[in-house]
């Protein structure tokens, strides 16, 4: 899995504004998982992002960068949480017998 951020700027009036385009390409493994388990960007609680999908791209403008880089790292942050969410749906059957 490799998680694409793209970077922009834009001089809108007398302001600027900064977007980043974060986009998930995935093997075709991780594809078959992300069909059959989803893939998990619940946790992100951005307010105001264009929630396209994780394919296609979440594009998001702020009008502050550090705002945006902060974004950027809970997406990175939730990115490397997913082969650990797909692993545990795979593993989630069976029985399991706990001594107590």
């Amino acid at each position: 899995m490799k998680l694409f951020i793209h970077r922009e700027q834009e001089q809108v009036n007398d302001d600027i504004m900064f977007t980043s385009i974060c986009r998930l390409e995935l093997t075709e493994e991780e594809q078959v998982l992300a069909k059959r388990y989803g893939v998990p960007l619940s946790d992100l609680h951005i307010p105001k992002i264009e929630y396209l999908t994780a394919y296609s791209g979440l594009h998001i403008v702020r009008r502050h960068v550090q705002e945006l880089r902060e974004i950027e790292q809970s997406i990175i942050a939730v990115c490397r949480k997913i082969p650990e969410y797909w692993q545990a749906a795979q593993d989630h059957q069976g029985e399991e017998e706990i001594q107590i």
